[in-house]
C-alpha cells in the first residue's frame, strides 16, 4: 500500500513537473511529451488516439487508465451500467474534489456520473426510462444534502456541463450563494423623456425653445440569461412606448409652437451584474438600446402678429426625431426574494440615445423607475 502510495505521488509530481501538456498513463508508466488526438466527445469516450511521429496508435479503456491534453481535459477509463449493461468507457472529469462529476457521451448517449468519497459511481441521468426513478436534480439534493446550503439549489441546475459543474464546484466548498438560473418576467416602469437640441441641429425656431419633459408609464417583458453559470447576465428587453411633446415661444412679433407624436418599440440590451447574497441583491446595469418609431410626427407652427391681426406664416414638418435611435443605458436596483423562483425588484435607469440621421434630429434622454416580478 505504502509502494503504491509513492508510485501515485510520483506520478502526480511528473504530471504538474510537465506543466499542461498532453499525457497518457498505462498502468504504472506516465507518458507526456506526446500529442493526445481530439476526436470529439464522442471518440474520446471509447478510444485514446496518441500520435508519436507520424503514427497513430489507439488505445482503448482497457489499455489506458487515464489521458489528458493540454487545455486541462482529463478521461479516466471506468466501468459503468448503462441499460443493465457493464461498459468500460473513458470519462470525462469534469470536477475533483470531495465529489467528483464525470461526463460520458455514447452512441444516442449523454450522461454525467457523481462519486463521491463514500459512495459508488452514481448516474445523473436526464430521462430514465423506468417511471418512478428519481431525476438528476433529485438525487443531486440527495447526494448533496450535507450541505444544506448548496443543496437547495439542486432545482435549479440544468443538464449542462456548465450548470453541473458550478453546482459541484459550490458544493465541494459548501458555499452558501444565490446560483445563476435563467429568468424571465415583466415590470412597469414611469420615466421621463427629453428632447435635447445637438449644436449642428440647425433650425431658428428652436433655437430659444425649451421643450418640456414628457412622462409615461411603460410596460415590458424581458429575459435575463446568466453568462457561463456566473454572476453576470445577459438581459434583453422588449417595451412599447407613446410620447407626446408640446412647447411654445413668444419671440418679438411671433409666436412658435412645436408638437411631436412618437410612438413604437424599445429594445435594450445589457449586461447585469448581480452581488452575490442571499434575500436582497443589489444589482448593476451596463449596456445600449436600440428604438424604431412607428409613429414619428413632429410640426412647428409659426404665427406672426401684427396688432391687431394674427397672420399664420408657416407650417414646418421637417423630421426633427429620427426613425431609429441607438444609446446607451446604465442604472441599478434591488431584488428581493419571496418564493422559490420568484422575485420582486426595484430599478432606476439612465439613458441617452442619438438618431440614426446626422445632424438633423433631436438627442433623446430619459430617467425611468421601475418595479417588475420574475420568475
Amino acid at each position: 500500500m505504502r509502494t503504491l502510495s509513492i508510485l501515485l505521488l510520483f506520478i502526480l509530481f511528473q504530471i504538474s513537473a510537465t506543466g499542461q501538456k498532453d499525457y497518457f498513463i498505462r498502468g504504472p508508466s506516465l507518458s507526456h511529451g506526446v500529442k493526445i488526438i481530439d476526436g470529439g466527445e464522442l471518440l474520446n469516450s471509447s478510444v485514446c488516439m496518441v500520435r508519436i511521429g507520424k503514427t497513430v496508435t489507439e488505445y482503448s479503456p482497457y489499455d489506458v487508465n487515464e489521458y489528458g491534453f493540454a487545455d486541462g481535459r482529463v478521461y479516466l477509463s471506468r466501468k459503468i451500467i448503462l441499460s443493465d449493461s457493464i461498459k468500460q468507457v473513458f470519462l470525462e472529469r469534469l470536477t475533483s474534489g470531495n465529489a467528483t462529476l464525470y461526463f460520458y457521451r455514447g452512441q444516442g448517449c449523454r450522461t454525467f456520473f457523481l462519486e463521491k468519497e463514500d459512495s459508488v459511481l452514481t448516474e445523473l441521468a436526464d430521462k430514465w426510462e423506468n417511471k418512478g426513478e428519481p431525476g438528476y436534480r433529485e438525487k443531486l439534493h440527495e447526494m448533496t444534502s450535507d450541505c444544506p446550503e448548496v443543496s437547495t439549489a439542486a432545482r435549479l441546475v440544468t443538464y449542462k456541463k456548465a450548470s453541473l459543474t458550478k453546482f459541484i464546484e459550490r458544493y465541494d466548498r459548501c458555499v452558501k450563494r444565490p446560483f445563476p438560473y435563467l429568468k424571465y418576467g415583466f415590470f412597469v416602469s414611469y420615466g421621463t423623456t427629453r428632447l435635447i437640441k445637438p449644436a449642428d441641429l440647425n433650425h431658428p425656431s428652436l433655437d430659444q425653445m425649451d421643450i418640456p419633459r414628457d412622462g409615461n408609464w411603460v410596460f415590458s417583458i424581458f429575459i435575463d440569461y446568466p453568462i457561463l453559470v456566473s454572476d453576470f447576465s445577459l438581459c434583453n428587453e422588449l417595451s412599447f412606448f407613446q410620447y407626446d411633446f408640446s412647447a411654445s415661444e413668444h419671440i418679438e412679433n411671433k409666436d412658435i409652437d412645436f408638437v411631436a407624436n412618437v410612438s413604437g418599440f424599445n429594445l435594450p440590451f445589457f449586461i447585469r451584474y448581480r452581488l452575490p447574497i442571499h434575500k436582497i441583491r443589489p444589482y448593476l446595469n451596463t449596456g445600449g438600446m436600440y428604438t424604431y418609431h412607428l409613429k414619428n410626427e413632429s410640426t412647428i407652427y409659426e404665427a406672426f402678429i401684427d396688432q391687431p391681426v394674427v397672420t399664420t406664416g408657416y407650417v414646418d414638418e421637417t423630421q426633427l426625431i429620427s426613425d431609429q435611435y441607438i444609446g446607451y443605458i446604465f442604472g441599478g436596483g434591488l431584488e428581493y426574494d419571496i418564493l422559490f423562483r420568484k422575485s420582486v425588484f426595484f430599478e432606476i435607469r439612465y439613458r441617452q440615445q442619438y438618431g440614426f440621421s446626422e445632424g438633423n434630429s433631436f438627442v433623446m434622454s430619459g430617467l425611468s423607475f421601475s418595479a417588475g416580478f420574475h420568475f
